[in-house]
């Protein structure tokens, strides 16, 4: 198995292990004490919102396994990876529409990241880690900040079966993914 399909196994793997996790209500913090010291060195400072701080905690932690097992140097990617998130999905977004190792695309695959816009504020969004494609259009993904009615405040990471081109679902729409480049 190459480096990014072992990578991109390794993503989807580490989102699961991190299912069920809750927040401390108002975004204080995380039950998960371990968790919460990931997101806290991503970035999370209480009252914010965290679902691409659970994104980021996922990738990096991903990164760091895939080094280890493998015996490769991938911290140029880590550093990158790093760099072009941030607690706003939307500069986020924004931010890898140059990048090394990553690209955005309309299609989702295992192991990307799914960036929503909120058709109210479409400054604000949400966003998830695909998990898998499935049948008609739809896709699975594990989103931080969620709950299992698809709201993008919510309280815990939990799996979502959404539409690709979701349209008016709790007021996001799908605005892309973000997937790894072949290195």
């Amino acid at each position: 198995m190459s480096t990014l399909a072992a990578l991109k196994q390794e993503i989807t793997s580490v989102a699961k292990k991190y299912l069920g996790v809750k927040e401390i209500p108002l975004n204080q913090g995380f039950y998960d004490k371990v968790f919460e010291a990931k997101a806290r060195r991503a970035g999370f400072v209480n009252g914010y919102a965290w679902c691409m701080i659970t994104v980021e905690v996922i990738l990096i932690e991903a990164i760091e396994n895939i080094e280890r097992r493998l015996a490769v140097d991938l911290s140029l990617l880590k550093k990158e990876t790093q760099s072009e998130i941030t607690p706003s999905t939307i500069q986020t977004w924004n931010n890898f529409r140059e990048s090394t190792y990553w690209e955005r695309t309309d299609t989702p695959e295992p192991g990307c990241i799914v960036i929503f816009v909120n058709t109210a504020n479409r400054a604000t969004g949400h966003a998830g880690i695909v998990e898998k494609v499935l049948s008609n259009g739809f896709f699975k993904s594990i989103e931080g900040n969620s709950n299992t009615t698809g709201s993008r405040e919510g309280n815990e990471i939990v799996p979502k079966n959404r539409l690709i081109r979701d349209r008016d679902n709790k007021n996001l729409d799908v605005l892309g993914f973000i997937r790894l480049k072949d290195f």
